[in-house]
């Protein structure tokens, strides 16, 4: 059964790997006639704006991977079926269990790989990208660091820990220097609010460097002037779907205990700790596609089916996810019916084959 093993699992991995260029290349392509219409703002060229779709690659394929598992596992073990090579190893001893537990077991070992790629390289690609994005467009008076955002407001530098939608800010540092460039104070502020065209800072520590001594002072609350506008630090700050699990993590802490609508980064958290579950339900269902009701139907026919399919859960995934945030149900519920849906059509169409 090994060497059988090894065969079917070159099928499947062949053929993921063709499913995973042909829509990965697609989604590329649109992505980046998207991407052209920002082409000439500032110093942004079309190269810079390649290596802006290039650093979405690892999200991308993690996102896409449910879809990919399915497609890439029905045309692997389809291929193996129209050959009649799957009734010549069922003949050699090979049962459809055998031959289920070896897709799923490497399918666990690919999915592996895509979850380390989804929690810690596409973070940091998709965050170097909007760097460059960022930092052409605006001429550097913005841009995203490693930890926050800084910007540049006339003599003020300004540091932002994190950017939340509705004008909310956490963890404000403003450095403001003389026209000589000495620095003349710094301010931090826990919470910063944008409404009605004017800042209001909260929790804040002020210090003062004078000639010949440095004063401190603590405040509640003040409001603060400036050219900066939350539309343009929203430009650069990274959606949700973006984020890590960790991120995601602490950001919904931050909001919770500030008694704010964590709901987004709620649905994203969820989506992404379901997405394995999901991956290996989209894989299961290849199996009935193979050798259920479907399998005497033409390789053409089942691999539309198949995307058709993956297509469905995407849409499904994501209606259901939204309506979680407009009924106001548990996002856990939400994340969670599409994989349960799928599995309980997988193993409905499992129990009818003979």
């Amino acid at each position: 059964m090994i060497i059988l093993g090894n065969y079917i699992v070159r099928s499947v991995s062949l053929a993921g790997m063709a499913t995973l260029f042909v829509i990965l290349g697609l989604d590329l392509f649109l992505s980046m006639v998207d991407e052209m219409g920002d082409v000439g703002k500032g110093e942004y060229s079309s190269w810079l704006a390649i290596q802006y779709v290039l650093s979405s690659v690892p999200r991308r394929i993690y996102e896409m991977f449910p879809m990919i598992a399915l497609i890439g596992t029905t045309l692997g073990l389809g291929i193996l079926g129209s050959s009649q090579e799957l009734i010549v190893m069922q003949a050699a001893g090979a049962s459809i269990m055998q031959i289920f537990r070896t897709v799923m077991r490497f399918g666990i070992l690919v999915l592996a790989a895509v979850v380390a790629l989804g929690e810690f390289v596409a973070p940091v690609a998709e965050q170097y990208g909007n760097r460059v994005r960022t930092a052409a467009i605006s001429g550097d008076s913005l841009m995203r660091a490693e930890r926050g955002y800084w910007a540049r407001d006339g003599q003020r530098f300004i540091h932002i820990d994190k950017v939340f939608p509705g004008g909310l800010f956490s963890g404000i540092t403003i450095y403001e220097f003389d026209k000589e460039w000495k620095l003349q104070s710094t301010l931090f502020a826990d919470r910063a609010h944008y409404r009605q065209r004017t800042w209001t800072l909260n929790d804040i520590v002020r210090s003062e460097f004078l000639s010949e001594q440095i004063t401190t002072a603590r405040l509640q609350e003040a409001s603060w002037d400036s050219t900066l506008n939350p539309g343009v630090i929203n430009s650069v700050m990274i959606d949700p779907d973006k984020l890590s699990t960790r991120e995601l993590y602490d950001t919904i802490d931050f909001l919770q205990k500030n008694e704010l609508e964590a709901g987004r980064y709620q649905l994203a958290f969820w989506n992404k700790v379901v997405q394995p579950v999901s991956s290996m339900v989209m894989i299961f269902l290849a199996i009935p596609f193979v050798f259920g009701p479907m399998r005497s139907i033409g390789m053409g026919q089942r691999v539309v089916t198949g995307a058709l399919v993956g297509f469905g859960f995407y849409i499904v995934n994501k209606v259901s996810g939204q309506m979680s945030l407009v009924y106001a149900y548990p996002t856990w519920l939400g994340a969670t019916i599409p994989s349960v849906l799928f599995l309980a059509a997988g193993m409905w169409m499992m129990a009818r084959i003979r």
